[in-house]
């Protein structure tokens, strides 16, 4: 998947229209309609606003992976637990 169709596809999951998404991102409404229609893309800063708007990967945005799980280095959570309730730490 291209970031144009996963852009749309988040977008319209989380019921946003073109121009709310635009307002969120503080930008004009055109500029969605240019990235979901694939004759523009965001610069490497807005990706990654994007990202955090939408809590998940630079990968997913991109459309390189289908795994939307975004892990924020940024967040406190650094820790990811196991099923069995032990911990392991992020951090190398």
């Amino acid at each position: 998947m291209k970031f144009n169709e996963r852009l749309k596809e988040m977008r319209e999951e989380e019921k946003y229209s073109q121009a709310q998404l635009a307002k969120e991102l503080d930008l004009p409404r055109y500029t969605i309609s240019d990235w979901e229609q694939g004759r523009a893309e965001p610069d490497t800063e807005m990706l990654k606003k994007i990202a955090d708007f939408f809590c998940v990967s630079l990968d997913y945005v991109l459309g390189r992976s289908e795994d939307y799980f975004a892990f924020s280095y940024k967040s406190k959570q650094r820790e990811l637990t196991m099923e069995e309730g032990t911990k392991f730490s992020s951090k190398k």
